[in-house]
């Protein structure tokens, strides 16, 4: 129980931030395209609350905690409208190319952090 306890202390944290910041980024990145979509839904913020999916952010974390595994998981997608983009093709390229950029950034942030304790 000890070890499920000091497991999700540790991945608990990096896993909301990744997926929020995930979520986050995609719509973000379209409003500075011109696509005001995810900001008028309310999916441009950071709250994990906007971006929870039952499944994918509770059900299947938990799933795999409790069978030792590592945490996993997904969130709602931000809906966005590229025809709002002021540059279509650059646009859904970087929309797309967001998300796992800021996933990247927020893997070597975090290690670097749990390295240096």
């Amino acid at each position: 129980m000890e070890d499920l306890v000091y497991r999700l202390a540790l991945q608990v944290p990096g896993f909301l931030l990744a997926v929020v910041g995930h979520e986050f980024a995609h719509a973000y990145v379209a409003y500075r395209f011109g696509d005001p979509t995810a900001r008028d839904t309310g999916r441009m913020t950071l709250n994990p609350a906007a971006h929870l999916d039952l499944v994918g952010t509770v059900i299947f974390p938990i799933v795999l905690a409790l069978f030792g595994g590592m945490i996993f998981g997904w969130a709602k997608p931000v809906t966005i409208n590229p025809t709002c983009f002021t540059k279509y093709r650059l646009g859904l390229f970087w929309v797309s190319f967001a998300g796992p950029l800021t996933n990247f950034i927020l893997a070597f942030i975090c290690s670097t952090i749990l390295v240096s304790f």
